[in-house]
């Protein structure tokens, strides 16, 4: 899954930044998530953000640091509201209850990186677009959507219909277990603290 979370932030931030920012140039839908026994709401762990860290802390400068961290962001944000959402509604399950925590959850951090984003776009040729930015992930997030829902379903011996009923029976613990200043505290940083500290 970090694979697939890197290479979204690079296909994000590539647009964003003048050089593409990841050495990920496919979206790994093969990565492994590991989901940990437990409590019914419990995160898939991602083994390797210190990576996606790394990637942020060797940025050039303050602005771009904030760029990737909104391109990260974006990743995680359009996996869980827009491409986990799909994936469910394919398998008849309805998570509009997680969606609508996951995104009040993360609002702040949502609208701190659409203004990076459309700002900087000023002086590109193309604006900001969130729906092509979304088209162009897509797939590929699909794919590490469908990945970790089915490593939760065989983690925990049910059907990929009930795995995605899972987020929407625990909406709110699962939201608050995925938010940005749990899951990702540097990205979080970045995106609220304007002189990133």
């Amino acid at each position: 899954m970090c694979a697939v979370l890197l290479a979204i932030a690079g296909s994000l931030a590539h647009d964003v930044l003048a050089a593409p920012v990841s050495p990920v140039g496919q979206i790994d839908s093969g990565a492994a998530v590991a989901w940990p026994r437990g409590s019914v709401a419990v995160v898939p762990v991602i083994p390797d953000s210190t990576r996606q860290d790394a990637l942020l802390s060797q940025a050039p400068n303050l602005e771009t640091k904030r760029l990737l961290a909104a391109s990260q962001f974006f990743g995680v944000y359009f996996m869980n509201t827009r491409a986990r959402a799909e994936f469910c509604s394919e398998q008849g399950a309805d998570i509009s209850m997680f969606v609508s925590e996951y995104v009040k959850d993360n609002a702040k951090e949502y609208r701190v990186a659409h203004a990076l984003f459309a700002d900087y776009s000023k002086s590109r040729p193309h604006p900001y677009d969130e729906e092509d930015l979304y088209r162009r992930v897509r797939q590929g997030a699909l794919e590490a959507v469908e990945k970790d829902t089915r490593e939760l379903g065989l983690d925990r011996g049910i059907s990929l219909h009930d795995a995605c009923k899972v987020f929407n029976d625990n909406a709110q613990e699962w939201a608050n277990l995925m938010r940005t200043s749990v899951r990702r505290p540097l990205v979080e940083k970045l995106l609220l603290s304007p002189n990133g500290n």
